[in-house]
């Protein structure tokens, strides 16, 4: 991903704290450029893994430790959502809701 990313500092952590560094090639958000280095065999990725499984010729190996991020949803108070968004909302509370039990 990009190197402002929410990902890389968490990534960097983990390498440090195995006294590790990981060596850069490139930080790119552009899916379509990490498969044609990952496909050319020129470099190794982090991705998530729904990404990868999009790509039957990439090899994703699962990490012992899996990285986990929270995220949120955000949107502005009293405004219009439209129907899609809206069912992505209330499906998302749902599986919160789930997950929290």
């Amino acid at each position: 991903m990009k190197a402002d990313s929410f990902q890389n500092p968490k990534i960097k952590d983990i390498f440090a704290k195995h006294g590790r560094e990981p060596h850069v090639l490139l930080y790119s958000s552009q899916l379509y450029t990490i498969k044609n280095f990952l496909l050319d065999g020129s470099a190794g990725a982090f991705l998530f893994k729904e990404v990868a499984a999009m790509e039957n010729e990439i090899v994703a190996i699962p990490l012992k430790e899996p990285i986990k991020i929270r995220i949120g949803l955000i949107w502005k108070k009293d405004k219009h959502l439209f129907s899609d968004t809206e069912k992505f909302v209330e499906f998302a509370q749902k599986y919160h809701y789930k997950q929290t039990k």
